[in-house]
This record gives structure tokens, sequence and C-alpha cells, in this order.
């Protein structure tokens, strides 16, 4: 059995390799993604869609679950913009 992850946004469970891993950059205290799943520390697990993104930040949920409430959560709000663009063109 493949492990699984479950999206901070809508709850459901899926293979890592369909969620974007989001990390805290310890030295911005930032959140970035890591592209690569390689980045040391606790990840969150997000789908790759506007609307997962955008719940994930309206329940201020990436920094809970990364234990980080105090870190620069902007690059979510990029990211939701750009997924929702990338759909809207599709």
């Amino acid at each position: 059995m493949s492990p699984q992850r479950t999206c901070v946004g809508c709850r459901c469970t899926a293979a890592p390799s369909d969620l974007l891993r989001l990390v805290v950059d310890e030295a911005a205290r930032a959140v970035v993604v890591d592209e690569r799943q390689r980045l040391p520390g606790r990840g969150a697990y997000v789908h790759p869609d506007h609307e997962c993104i955008a719940v994930a930040v309206r329940r201020r949920a990436v920094p809970r679950a990364l234990r980080a409430p105090d870190v620069d959560t902007s690059v979510l709000s990029a990211l939701a913009s750009a997924y929702a663009k990338r759909e809207g063109s599709a």
C-alpha cells in the first residue's frame, strides 16, 4: 500500500505525488512550495487547485498544520490566483 497524505484544504486523502507539499523556510519565516518533496521539516499537503488552496487559506489550515502560526503565507494567495488563472484558461 502506498503512502497517503491529507489535503489541508478539502481534507481528502491522496498520494503525495498528487499534492503540493508546503514547508516553512526557516530563514525567511515564510511558507514555500517543496517541489521535490525533499526539504527538511514538517510538511503540509494541498491539492494543486484553486478551491483547495483558497479553503486552506480561509481556514488558516497551513500554519496550523505546520505548527508555525507566525509564518508569512503570502505565497498561498499567489498560488491560488495562479491556479485560478490556469483553470480559467483551460
